[in-house]
């Protein structure tokens, strides 16, 4: 294996291929043509071509990459030494949730430092926001304490915020947890050098997708969150923005059919976690405990027609533009949406005054009276 490790490193370094298109090429020398690397690496290129649809480029760039096995091979030693260990897509001790759920996406080398067992153990991944309330930081204690208890690892991404109380929380109180890193883990030393007692106690394990000297980068952060989520069979959000790392893992997720659980919020909140739920994700308490009956208030359209007979009654009295409804009634549409759907209700009527669409119920005399700003 260790000669065979030397080789997937290489073709996991090709940087204009595709984690798709190595791991296809990979499964097609080991699986389909049961070829050795060295076999495959010999190969003419017509023979790339025909057999491996590969492209005169394509093979050029593993020509280029066979002339570095040698360093390869003592970049793999010089990281074993440091206690750093790789675990390849096609190793059973790789992650079988990440490898289901992401199938030929799933990253082709994973560099780990730690317990490797916990990648195959039950695990959740507890999200949310870098700066939590206070709310969100309790909801984060309570599920890393009930992990701890129950023996679920935890899936996080070593960021301020929640990652890192949930984290914390649950090697605080005797359970274990994943990190999932954006970068090369030899650019992470100085966090594995304060992590050394959890990682040696087999309490924590770091994990990164990406070459060992990779720098951080918000494009690797956002391809790190898929990863801990596919880590895990469920995941909890404490609490999220309508945007960002927390949101798109979530509508993600609930996109591919994964078990998503949101902190239900109250409406002085301000934060996104009810938009979740009303997506589908499962409503939870304080503890994590799925809530059957929540008041999701409604947004959007649904919000526009919810409010739809105070809109009209006010209209009886006055006209107003888009905008000026928008702003009165809270309303999360555009305006153009707002004048199309207004449009289209039984007796509101319109007219233009200083080239401004103004929107009135009744009788045009009433509008006439009105004084438009």
């Amino acid at each position: 294996m260790e000669n065979q490790l030397i080789y997937l490193k290489a073709i996991s370094d090709l940087l204009k291929w595709s984690t798709y298109k190595k791991n296809s090429i990979i499964h097609d020398i080991l699986f389909t043509y049961k070829l050795t690397f060295e076999e495959f690496f010999g190969l003419s290129l017509s023979k790339m071509k025909d057999v491996f649809k590969l492209t005169e480029h394509d093979f050029l760039a593993l020509k280029d990459i066979c002339a570095q096995i040698p360093a390869i091979a003592l970049e793999i030693e010089s990281l074993y030494r440091q206690g750093i260990e790789i675990i390849a897509h096609n190793d059973i001790a790789y992650s079988d949730s990440l490898k289901r759920k992401m199938k030929g996406n799933a990253p082709t080398l994973l560099y780990v430092k730690g317990d490797k067992a916990l990648l195959n153990k039950k695990t959740i991944a507890v999200v949310g926001s870098r700066d939590v309330s206070e709310k969100g930081i309790i909801f984060t204690k309570n599920i890393s304490k009930r992990c701890a208890k129950n023996n679920y690892v935890i899936s996080s991404g070593y960021a301020r915020g929640v990652d890192k109380i949930a984290l914390d929380t649950v090697l605080n109180y005797g359970g274990k947890s994943i990190a999932v890193i954006p970068q090369g883990i030899l650019t992470f030393k100085n966090e594995l050098k304060k992590l050394a007692t959890q990682i040696a106690d087999g309490k924590l394990l770091i994990v990164s997708a990406f070459p060992p000297f990779a720098q951080w980068a918000g494009f690797r952060a956002l391809e790190r969150n898929k990863y801990i989520y596919c880590l895990a069979e469920s995941i909890f959000v404490s609490e999220s923005r309508n945007k960002g790392g927390s949101w798109s893992g979530a509508k993600e997720g609930l996109r591919t059919g994964q078990k998503v659980f949101v902190r239900y919020a109250e409406l002085e909140e301000g934060c996104a976690n009810n938009k979740l739920i009303a997506l589908g994700a499962k409503a939870v308490d304080m503890y994590g405990d799925e809530l059957k009956y929540v008041n999701i208030p409604p947004e959007g359209e649904a919000l526009f027609l919810a409010k739809l007979p105070q809109i009209i009654h006010l209209l009886s009295d006055r006209a107003m533009n888009a905008n000026q409804l928008i702003a009165m009634f809270k309303l999360d549409i555009s305006g153009n949406l707002l004048i199309r759907r207004l449009k289209d209700v039984p007796y509101v009527n319109w007219r233009i005054r200083n080239g401004c669409l103004y929107f009135y119920f009744g009788r045009i005399s009433k509008y006439e009276q009105i004084s438009l700003i």
